[in-house]
């Protein structure tokens, strides 16, 4: 099972108005707080001491941030260790492509890692410069854009030589014709919900 750390997003918009999906959220958030930050990492890998397990940082886009975050991961290790705690050490770790810094830098970030998602959702909503969260905007979401399909096709360029395992997710992934594209782009793996499975189930699909 992945577990996706702490992600404060676009159903969570600030009192005084302030657009969150440009600001604190995801692995920001957890970089800010990383009392909470810890406590979560701490529940999973005990958990996974039980069955086995992976752990997804969202909203990344620098390598200093998952950098920071992969040195706090490696602390809470240090610290069950030492409390002498049963806990996989081996959990696969996994970042978040869904910004344009992460697009742009995946291979980087390969490097540090064991596997990526990429999440479409919010990718072309930052690509696109709209807001999912304001209807007047929301008939400019078109996953078929030109920057979107460049986008993408360059992230399944700059990755595929690394051998990392890329997942797509997101609506994308989730739409027999959009998951013909990223098929045609080389994309094999998809994360769809239970209630898209079923249209999406085919032999060419490979669902995660």
């Amino acid at each position: 099972m992945t577990f996706r750390t702490i992600d404060v997003g676009i159903d969570q918009q600030n009192r005084d108005g302030v657009n969150s999906n440009l600001g604190v959220r995801g692995l920001r958030f957890c970089l800010e707080n990383q009392s909470i930050f810890r406590t979560q990492l701490r529940a999973l890998y005990r958990a996974s001491a039980r069955g086995k397990a992976r752990i997804l940082l969202p909203f990344v886009s620098t390598l200093d941030d998952l950098d920071e975050a992969l040195a706090i991961i490696a602390g809470v290790r240090r610290e069950l260790t030492a409390a002498k705690l049963p806990f996989d050490p081996d959990v696969p770790l996994g970042v978040m492509i869904e910004t344009p810094a992460a697009a742009q830098t995946c291979d980087l970030m390969s490097s540090r890692v064991d596997f990526l998602c990429l999440g479409t959702n919010d990718l072309i909503q930052y690509y696109l410069v709209i807001d999912r969260s304001d209807r007047s905007v929301l008939h400019l979401y078109n996953p078929f854009h030109p920057a979107i399909l460049r986008c993408l096709q360059q992230v399944y360029t700059l990755l595929e030589p690394t051998g990392k395992p890329i997942t797509v997710c997101g609506e994308m992934a989730s739409d027999p014709p959009s998951a013909a594209v990223l098929l045609g782009l080389g994309f094999t793996s998809f994360s769809v919900s239970l209630t898209a499975y079923s249209r999406m189930r085919r032999p060419w699909v490979v669902c995660a």
